[in-house]
């Protein structure tokens, strides 16, 4: 029952399914409503109120440094009218409101469907302001403005064809869907890792992955240092810092 210029949210980790979600939700027409999965129940039913939020793609529960957090109970503390829900394991580890969905069953037997054509000026991401001097501000993202993430990711980070591209990031910040544009319309690939960027396993996944461009912030190249976390490891295939 979603359609174009619908507003559904996304509300969990930088996942496979999450960027499945992701571009699901535009090539439907609809508008994504990017939430960070660390923000309390509170900040989320502020941006799902603001938005106008038809539904929520969640997770059951987030799996942080050996602790597992809850996110499908914070989107309904929030108020959220429908909520998909994606299993952090095998199997979901909460039970579901009458009304919502495992992600499995939201899900169809055809593999493709028709794109929904939209105007260049239509909406199709709400990103929001850090919310420090109350509400947060929307900041809507048209479909031009993916033409923009692709050039700078071809221009300004070097992504061509055949690349392999890293930035732990969250599709709640702009960084999430800047990667998922300027990745996948310069034909490179995402390298997403489910975990904390501050650790081995981490620094290990972008020797395996073959990484070409990884995007950094100075306290995470600090971790990195101070704890000798890339020692002896392959990063030669990085050709690019941002």
């Amino acid at each position: 029952g979603l359609g174009r210029g619908d507003a559904v949210a996304i509300a969990m980790p930088m996942t496979l399914e999450a960027v499945a979600a992701y571009l699901g939700i535009v090539k439907a027409g609809a508008v994504v409503v990017s939430i960070a999965d660390s923000f309390a129940a509170h900040e989320i039913e502020t941006r799902l109120r603001i938005a106008g939020a038809r539904a929520v793609v969640t997770q059951d529960v987030v799996h942080r440094a050996g602790r597992t957090l809850p996110m499908y109970r914070k989107v309904t503390d929030a108020g959220a009218e429908r909520a998909i829900v994606v299993p952090a394991g095998d199997e979901l580890a909460v039970a579901l409101r009458p009304d919502d969905l495992a992600w499995n069953d939201f899900l169809v037997a055809d593999e493709e469907f028709e794109t929904v054509g939209c105007a260049s000026s239509d909406t199709c991401n709400i990103l929001f302001s850090s919310g420090t001097t109350g509400d947060p501000k929307a900041i809507p993202w048209s479909h031009s403005t993916t033409l923009k993430c692709a050039m700078d990711g071809y221009f300004h980070h070097d992504i061509h064809d055949g690349d392999v591209v890293a930035w732990p990031t969250n599709i709640g910040w702009m960084m999430g869907p800047w990667l998922i544009f300027a990745s996948l319309m310069n034909r490179g690939t995402m390298a997403i890792y489910y975990g904390a960027p501050n650790t081995r396993g981490f620094c290990e996944f972008v020797q395996d992955a073959g990484v070409n461009m990884l995007g950094v912030v100075p306290s995470l190249v600090k971790a990195w240092r101070t704890r000798d976390l890339v020692d002896g490891l392959d990063w030669t295939k990085i050709r690019c810092y941002s």
